[in-house]
């Protein structure tokens, strides 16, 4: 075992501290002090905090002309932030050399216009020449100010800027503000490695995010929101040659409504290949989806999560699940979900079948589960949520445990968004257990929707034959 440095036991006692502990902690020793330094100044999110070195600040309010104020009123005022005295050349000494150079990490909200004078001074002072924050790495900043090349973001962005979040959404859906931040993310952050984007649902933005990603060519992450055009998106995504991680998430309104509406047209030509992607998140239904598998392979992608908004039928998850098997033969894991706001809206659709309904058109069976079960036998993870219960039996349990020998996790479908339609569907007990226990020794989670009124239990020979380690963490929703 090796042993550890001073130093190392010092950062990881400091680490579990508040920042009111770390402050403290700083005046120690010196060696204490370099340490807390580090770990309070690796992550800001205060812009007061990073500006302070410059001096101390106060506030001024500014009265507001207008008319029709009564007696009764107080008038109106704005309050801003301005130092007390002049920034003087030893305090820029001491952002400049001890306190900016340790920032890594730049977390920023809607930045209050409140702040505006101590930002121009900043502005004003600072060396053209080099960066302000030169180990920089990761930015966030979310509520864009309107000002364009003038928002305060391009004061902290440099080349060496390997990580980029910008959440861009508006009341309105189009800013020409914004579109500038947009096509001077590259020309500003050539180095991205990251890039995660959320905007309004206007057409335009995506044809500037795209201008942008064409030209960061280190990318190996993005995240961004659905295009109408799923196979011109991932069409585009594909010349990505870097690319490793892939988040497709929804687009919504500025009244928080997912809008819908991809649509998907065949590639003509050779199929497209996805040679480094290992992680893709996508927002479509399973219709759309399938059709871009069909044209598309994947043959290092690890990790898959779908997620739709629309009420899918079993032949559509069975044809799903099938391209799926095709395409990505690699797959370790794989998330079909239901998007958020969707979910009670399927539901309330749901409700509205009548109980006599035969569950054939509308519940899952083997048969739709088995194309995905000649997958890999590497295969980890999977989790499915549906509106209805599984229309499974305990053969079906057993032939699913026995294809997935490495499982660690499993979601049947435990918590169906109606549990109470069709009850003449075959029903699961606790003899569904047994299966996971013989056939996935490293399982660790398992969801499944079982039986609450059957009482008979497994006989004590099936319990004796359980591993030492048995059960996983288990998640049961009963009826």
């Amino acid at each position: 075992m090796s042993a550890f440095e001073a130093s190392e036991i010092i950062e990881q006692i400091l680490r579990w501290c508040d920042k009111s502990s770390i402050n403290k902690c700083a005046r120690v020793s010196k060696q204490w002090s370099e340490i807390a330094l580090d770990l309070l100044w690796h992550e800001i999110t205060d812009l007061k905090a990073l500006l302070s070195p410059l001096g101390v600040f106060g506030y001024k309010k500014t009265a507001v002309s207008g008319g029709g104020i009564t007696l009764l009123e107080k008038p109106a005022s704005i309050r801003t932030y301005e130092l007390v005295s002049q920034p003087t050349n030893k305090g820029w000494m001491r952002l400049e050399i001890h306190y900016a150079p340790r920032v890594r990490v730049l977390r920023l909200g809607p930045i209050p216009e409140a702040l505006s004078r101590p930002l121009d001074v900043l502005c004003r002072i600072r060396r053209s020449s080099k960066p302000l924050l030169p180990n920089l790495k990761t930015i966030y900043y979310s509520g864009l100010s309107g000002k364009g090349l003038m928002e305060p973001l391009f004061l902290f962005v440099h080349e060496d800027i390997l990580e980029f979040t910008l959440d861009a959404r508006e009341k309105e859906p189009y800013v020409d503000a914004t579109q500038i931040v947009l096509e001077g993310i590259h020309l500003r952050m050539p180095q991205l490695k990251k890039l995660d984007i959320t905007v309004g649902s206007d057409s335009r933005y995506f044809s500037s995010i795209n201008e942008v990603m064409r030209n960061l060519p280190s990318l190996e992450s993005v995240t961004t929101s659905a295009s109408t055009d799923l196979v011109a998106l991932f069409s585009f995504f594909v010349t990505l040659k870097n690319l490793k991680t892939l988040h497709i998430t929804p687009r919504y309104q500025s009244n928080g409504l997912v809008i819908s509406g991809m649509t998907i047209f065949p590639i003509l030509g050779p199929m497209k290949c996805f040679r480094a992607l290992e992680t893709l998140t996508l927002f479509s239904d399973y219709s759309t989806a399938s059709s871009m598998l069909c044209c598309m392979t994947f043959p290092r992608l690890e990790s898959l999560k779908i997620l739709t908004e629309r009420e899918e039928y079993p032949l559509g998850l069975q044809i799903l699940l099938s391209n799926i098997q095709k395409s990505c033969p690699n797959l370790v894991r794989l998330s079909l979900d239901i998007e958020s706001l969707a979910r009670s809206r399927i539901s309330q659709g749901a409700s509205r079948l009548c109980v006599q309904t035969t569950p054939d058109l509308y519940c899952v069976t083997i048969t739709n589960l088995r194309p995905i079960l000649s997958i890999s036998t590497t295969f980890m993870s999977f989790e499915i949520l549906y509106p209805f219960r599984m229309n499974l039996g305990l053969n079906d349990v057993e032939e699913i445990a026995s294809a997935w020998p490495r499982l660690k996790s499993l979601n049947l479908n435990a918590a169906p968004l109606n549990a109470s339609l069709f009850p003449t569907m075959q029903r699961l007990d606790l003899h569904a257990l047994l299966p996971f226990a013989r056939h996935c020794p490293d399982i660790e989670e398992l969801g499944i929707f079982l039986n609450a009124e059957y009482r008979t239990l497994p006989s004590e020979s099936d319990v004796d034959a359980l591993p030492s380690h048995w059960p996983p963490e288990l998640a049961f929703e009963a009826v």
